[in-house]
């Protein structure tokens, strides 16, 4: 049973003259913002591309993120891949069709040098280059983690150019 004085409230805001002006001021923000999200949508489709995001398995600890090491004692003990962070895989984003895997870091975005593991230089950390045919991309990295990640102009800054598979020497430095 309602209470006397919530019914009249009740009777009373249904009945306001101002509510149509209410009901009209929410319809119309809920219309922009439905109108501003397809425009976002649209202008941000390489975000919900399915086929875009990948994910790069560490061959260093095969994904387990813990690499087994024997310790001073003898014993193994279990300690954090230095490669991929302790995460077991690195995941890449493609943007569109032209980007490639990194043939030096085989999509990993990391190589091991003589000091010990590195972006790598070639791809800037991404996994990915774009192929000499490219168009260029739709979408640029707001910061890139090392240098540029579009071929052309990684062939023109560093001294790798187009490395092929057979050029990259086997611990995956340049």
């Amino acid at each position: 049973m309602i209470p006397e004085s919530l019914r009249k409230r009740k009777l009373r805001l249904k009945h306001d003259a101002r509510r149509p002006f209410y009901i009209a001021g929410v319809v119309a923000v809920c219309g922009v913002a439905l109108i501003w999200q397809m425009f976002w949508v649209t202008k941000n489709q390489y975000r919900f591309a399915p086929f875009s995001i990948q994910s790069v398995r560490c061959e260093v600890c095969n994904g387990s993120g813990l690499i087994s090491l024997p310790s001073e004692e003898g014993a193994n003990r279990l300690y954090m891949c230095e490669a991929c962070f302790g995460l077991g895989s690195h995941l890449i984003r493609r943007v569109d069709e032209y980007d490639v895997l990194c043939v030096a870091c085989a999509g990993f975005g990391r190589i091991e040098y003589e000091y010990g593991w590195d972006w790598c230089k070639r791809c800037g950390g991404r996994g990915l280059t774009r192929r000499a045919d490219a168009p260029p991309p739709i979408y640029q990295p707001p910061n890139p983690i090392f240098g540029d990640t579009n071929v052309e102009s990684s062939a023109e800054n560093s001294d790798t150019g187009d490395l092929q598979p057979s050029e990259v020497s086997d611990d995956g430095a340049f």
